[in-house]
């Protein structure tokens, strides 16, 4: 057997392998299967500020309740000061701030100390 004859005969079996590969692939990524790299990053980071704002939130709820006998009500609004001070003073200090982690936690601290 020629070396055409082998790669005609193979042709169809390479050609069904590579697009299996590439449907897994495709599936795999689609239904979180598989991370990339960047896709773990942002999670995590979404994970600290989550779990960051929450802290910041209830430190800030019970200061501004509990201390300053206001009440929630007072921190409505959109760009209310206010809120935005207790959440710069209660976010959780971080140790490495060039990430745009304490950013992002005071801006969740922030929203989630806007009464509902």
């Amino acid at each position: 057997m020629s070396i055409g004859q082998t790669y005609e005969r193979a042709k169809p079996w390479v050609g069904g392998a590579l697009a299996g590969i590439a449907v897994a692939a495709v599936a795999g990524f689609s239904a979180d299967w598989i991370y990339a790299a960047g896709t773990v990053e942002s999670k995590v980071h979404n994970a600290k500020v989550d779990t960051l704002a929450e802290v910041c939130e209830m430190n800030a709820e019970r200061y501004w309740t509990d201390e300053e006998g206001m009440k929630l009500a007072k921190l409505e609004g959109w760009d209310n000061d206010q809120r935005g001070k207790l959440a710069e003073k209660f976010a959780p200090s971080m140790p490495n701030p060039a990430k745009g982690l304490h950013a992002d936690v005071v801006d969740a601290c922030d929203e989630a100390l806007q009464p509902t």
